[in-house]
């Protein structure tokens, strides 16, 4: 038998001791020794706001070998440190997430405090475990959400209100944003308040709206519920507060309808609203003078109006009452009447009643304290504020035809050949020209040139035919007038049998000859054309032709010789300034009819 050497014995020994640690090892780990320690998670964050319930935390996990991680929390400025989780570090509960796992929810705290978190990895899921190094610390803020955002839209404003959950609000953060755009902050405002007004937004458009309560610093509650309102195509009401010496008068403009149940609210220094007047809504325009007032005072006011059972209310306007002024300025508009003199009246006067006014065409029916002429002004009444008057007028009723006489007809003016550079004595309308400037009925296009080619308006024929009328009938074809410069003559024309209204939709067009005849064949009676000739047919005008008969009536009269040799008149034709000169001054001078040339 061959005996085994002991250094064999020895070698066989070493390799049966390698084989049986290596086959010990799993075991050796699976009892939590030799853990490698899993890589510590970073980037530890807390967003602005986060759940409606708790304060939110994320995360970077930067190891690929944890089994978790454990959330541990401390009260903001203390030492103790407290594992968010029951049973231990071994047990995945409340405070513990799983691997891979980079948020975590803290719902046990509470209304204003402030915490500190931190995280750190863990591998094994009984000691002995290893742990990762500790994230980043941050410490936020928990507060309770503001809830029950409403949104209601009024003219001209969005009204927010809100419920607000905690104490320590320290002011209220409200975002707003188109409808498809982005969040955007609308307003801070403190924490005494939970109602905002949104003035800033344009009628039409749709608006969502959200409220955050903040406790200071850069940190926020959850956020309300979203509401979404469209802003209302209705304008705000208007208000505004003027102080006089009768007192505080307050002026408003609604343009709600229809309004109903007007109620005025006044608020003296820091007490609390009263109301004071409910007067009635008269042409959606009021006013209302406040008496109960004291000198160096401020007082606030707003109104509200009720419309389909819904109220609205105006913004709020603060004035402070001033001493009563000396004296009061009385002016007198006269809407296109003579002017009248403004008067100055001094504390607890009146007015003095001026002399009527005048305006040709018109009469003068009395004194208005509004434009609109609604309000007959009293002049019994003391002046307690500076005030505009105006004058209301009715057109005067047509003279009865056939008075006055062509011998009113007088020269006023002095005509100098050359005085306009476009018209001279080689033209044929020269005389025409002079004798419708002499007699006041024509003036130039400027002060050198008369454009005796340009075409005439209708608003200028009516101009001639309103000073021939008025000369005839004594007056003396002077008209004053207004901000429409040619209205005067219009409103005399159809007050005086010229023309009837709606004749024409437009006055600022050419005339047509025919136009021109109907126009000055009514500037003076009928019976003044005496029949000159026999004219009972035109080559160019019929029984169809507009205003055949004032046509025929200016040709028998000679006013009227045609533009050719056949005696055609060209009816649709554009009237010139040189024809209308030549056919008034035919009109107005008996004698000058049937001689002479007239063109166009």
């Amino acid at each position: 038998m061959k005996t085994t050497s002991r250094k064999t014995l020895s070698a066989l020994l070493a390799i049966a001791m390698v084989f049986t640690l290596f086959a010990a090892m799993p075991i050796i780990a699976s009892a939590g020794l030799m853990l490698t320690p899993p890589l510590a998670p970073s980037g530890l964050t807390s967003p602005t706001y986060g759940s409606e319930t708790g304060i939110t935390l994320s995360w970077t996990d930067n190891s690929d070998n944890e089994d978790g991680f454990f959330i541990e929390r401390k009260d903001y400025g203390s030492d103790n440190w407290t594992e968010l989780h029951p049973g231990g570090y071994h047990l995945i509960g409340s405070g513990t997430v799983g691997a891979n796992v980079t948020t975590y929810t803290d719902n046990t705290v509470v209304d204003g405090q402030r915490y500190t978190y931190r995280v750190r990895a863990y591998r094994g899921t009984s000691p002995p475990q290893s742990f990762s190094a500790y994230s980043n610390e941050v410490s936020p803020i928990f507060i309770n959400a503001p809830t029950d955002l409403t949104a209601t839209a009024e003219p001209g404003r969005i009204i927010l209100t809100w419920t607000d959950n905690s104490e320590y609000t320290s002011e209220f953060y409200i975002q707003r944003k188109e409808s498809g755009g982005d969040w955007a902050g609308l307003a801070g405002i403190w924490a005494d308040r939970t109602r905002y007004i949104d003035h800033s937004g344009e009628a039409g458009k749709t608006y969502s709206y959200r409220v955050f309560s903040r406790p200071e610093g850069n940190f926020y509650s959850y956020p309300t519920n979203e509401v979404t309102v469209t802003m209302s195509n209705l304008q705000m009401i208007e208000l505004t507060a003027t102080a006089g010496s009768g007192g505080i008068t307050l002026n408003w403009i609604c343009n709600l309808t229809p309004a109903t149940n007007t109620v005025v609210w006044k608020q003296t220094n820091s007490s609390s609203s009263a109301r004071i007047a409910e007067p009635p809504v008269t042409d959606n325009i009021t006013t209302f003078l406040d008496t109960a007032v004291v000198p160096g005072n401020s007082y606030t006011y707003t109104i509200e109006f009720s419309v389909d059972d819904n109220t609205y209310e105006s913004d709020e306007v603060t004035v402070t009452m001033t001493a009563a002024p000396t004296t009061f300025t009385v002016t007198f508009n006269s809407n296109s009447g003579s002017a009248v003199a403004s008067q100055t009246v001094a504390t607890g006067g009146k007015a003095t009643k001026p002399a009527d006014p005048t305006r040709t065409g018109y009469t003068f029916d009395g004194w208005y304290s509004n434009s609109g002429l609604t309000n007959a002004y009293d002049f019994n009444a003391v002046v307690t504020a500076n005030i505009t008057l105006y004058a209301k007028w009715n057109v005067a009723p047509a003279t009865t035809p056939g008075t006055g006489s062509m011998a009113n007809f007088i020269k006023k003016n002095t005509y100098t050949s050359g005085m306009f550079n476009d018209v001279n004595n080689s033209h044929w309308f020269e005389s025409n020209v002079a004798i419708a400037f002499e007699y006041g009925l024509m003036q130039g296009s400027s002060a050198t040139t008369f454009n005796p080619t340009g075409n005439m308006t209708l608003a200028e024929a009516l101009t001639i035919a309103a000073r021939v009328n008025d000369i005839y009938k004594g007056g003396s074809g002077e008209f004053t007038q207004g901000s429409v410069w040619y209205q005067v003559y219009v409103d005399y024309a159809i007050a005086n049998g010229i023309i009837v209204a709606g004749d024409f939709s437009s006055y600022t067009r050419a005339a047509t000859r025919a136009e021109m005849a109907y126009i000055f064949s009514r500037s003076i009676p009928n019976s003044e054309f005496a029949v000159q000739n026999t004219v009972n047919s035109l080559p160019d005008v019929n029984s169809d032709t507009p205003y055949s008969d004032a046509i025929l009536t200016l040709y028998r009269a000679g006013v009227l010789t045609g533009n050719n040799e056949q005696g055609s008149f060209s009816p649709g034709n554009n009237i010139t300034r040189a024809e209308a000169a030549a056919i008034i001054s035919r009109i107005i001078l008996p004698d000058t009819r049937g001689s002479g040339k007239m063109f166009g």
